[in-house]
């Protein structure tokens, strides 16, 4: 899954500006799963979602700001 993420999106900034659909400078659970769903991310069940959200929530604020996710993304990039 996390390949077909990377692959998806060549750029840590592109896939944030999916993600973050109402602008608002951090990522909702639920704008999460509408970025990867419009992405043509789909066909994740709950547990997958669940365990993709905790890597990139490393504070577990309960929303991904940006840090977090260039973060996580770039050490997904970098197969890390």
């Amino acid at each position: 899954v996390i390949q077909k993420i990377v692959k998806k999106w060549s750029t840590t900034i592109t896939a944030w500006r999916v993600m973050d659909r109402d602008k608002s400078g951090s990522i909702s659970k639920t704008e999460f799963k509408q970025g990867l769903q419009e992405s043509g991310i789909v066909g994740l069940d709950e547990e997958m979602l669940q365990s993709l959200w905790l890597k990139l929530d490393a504070d577990g604020s309960g929303e991904i700001d940006y840090k977090e996710f260039k973060g996580t993304f770039t050490r997904w990039i970098v197969g890390v």
